[in-house]
């Protein structure tokens, strides 16, 4: 009887055991996959291009071309610039 008890007991605890790892269930979310496939996203990826065509762009190029400019006379070779001018290109 006490063996009787004694494996009831064990099967039990086991039984339990199995039911208890059965709930445990862990799930992952791709976020980013999930915007990117609502169509608003499509609406908001069109607008950034065009706001960074037409503004960051033009931005980027002026900006640019102030740089290659200022860097042909800073490193013009046939007519070098006082120290005075360098430094002053050197801050801006």
């Amino acid at each position: 009887m006490k063996k009787l008890k004694v494996m009831v007991a064990v099967l039990s605890l086991l039984f339990i055991g199995n039911i208890s790892k059965a709930q445990v269930k862990i799930g992952y979310i791709d976020a980013e996959t999930i915007l990117l496939l609502t169509p608003e996203a499509a609406h908001i990826d069109s607008l950034m291009q065009i706001y960074q065509r037409d503004t960051v762009g033009k931005e980027y190029v002026s900006l640019f071309q102030t740089y290659q400019y200022k860097d042909s006379i800073y490193r013009d070779s046939t007519h070098p610039l006082p120290p005075a001018v360098k430094a002053q290109y050197k801050k801006t």
